[in-house]
């Protein structure tokens, strides 16, 4: 990597909390053994059921996660923003991807390639607990998500699901206090298991109570606290039904 671009990366990648809170000299290997590619709307970037090429990092743009089900439709989980890893789950587990990728606009990202990942863990073997932390922390955020949309309303899937990926880029990335989410409602709907009808009814309630800020594939959230907040007897009720 050029010595120039080592310490711009690296003062990028420190917004995000997992990657600020490593060892500072894994954070110096990780940059210094990656390398910047960019990605064309639409190109894939790791493909399900695929050997894994490494690890990933988005520096600009957007990307999709998705998986292919039995029928063959795509189901969508997410939208992935500047900050967002992936990638980790198959090299540290040592098995095949279980999602696809796909550059949801032109794309930058950052990848550290499989055989530097493993010379880095190989050279110091306590670091591979650093990579085992960020996947604990999507595994949670996965059960979250399906714990959350067992039996519940429309409504409260809506709340859980903003609420969740406002903290998740809380986590990427250090965000401002009213962080926007750049996804369309189509997306969202996916995301959720509605129609794109239904979910603008449900957005333009929780615009007039005041909880979102709707624009052109944008969601604002002005307090997201209070977003949180009012998803507390959704999380009580969905923990019920789980345990029962």
């Amino acid at each position: 990597m050029n010595a120039d671009t080592h310490p711009s990366l690296l003062r990028v990648l420190r917004q995000g909390t997992w990657f600020a809170n490593l060892p500072v000299p894994l954070q110096e290997a990780i940059v210094r053994g990656s390398v910047v590619r960019s990605f064309a709307k639409g190109q894939v970037l790791s493909l399900e059921d695929s050997p894994p090429k490494g690890m990933f990092v988005v520096l600009e743009g957007r990307v999709r996660v998705v998986r292919t089900l039995p029928g063959g439709e795509e189901a969508l989980y997410h939208i992935g923003e500047p900050g967002f890893w992936f990638g980790a789950l198959a090299l540290v587990a040592m098995r095949k991807t279980v999602v696809s990728i796909f550059a949801e606009t032109t794309t930058r990202v950052m990848v550290l390639p499989k055989p530097q990942f493993e010379r880095i863990v190989a050279d110091e073997p306590r670091y591979i607990r650093h990579f085992a932390l960020l996947l604990a922390d999507r595994h949670a955020t996965l059960l979250q998500i399906l714990a959350l949309a067992h039996g519940l309303t429309p409504m409260d899937r809506l709340r859980a699901r903003l609420a969740e990926t406002v903290e998740m880029k809380h986590r990427d990335r250090i965000a401002a206090d009213s962080p926007t989410l750049n996804i369309s409602q189509s997306e969202l709907a996916t995301m959720i298991g509605v129609s794109r009808q239904k979910l603008n009814g449900l957005l333009k309630e929780l615009e007039a109570a005041g909880l979102v800020e709707l624009g052109f594939r944008r969601i604002r959230v002005p307090d997201p606290t209070r977003l949180r907040g009012v998803t507390e007897e959704a999380d009580a009720q969905a923990e019920q039904r789980v345990s029962g």
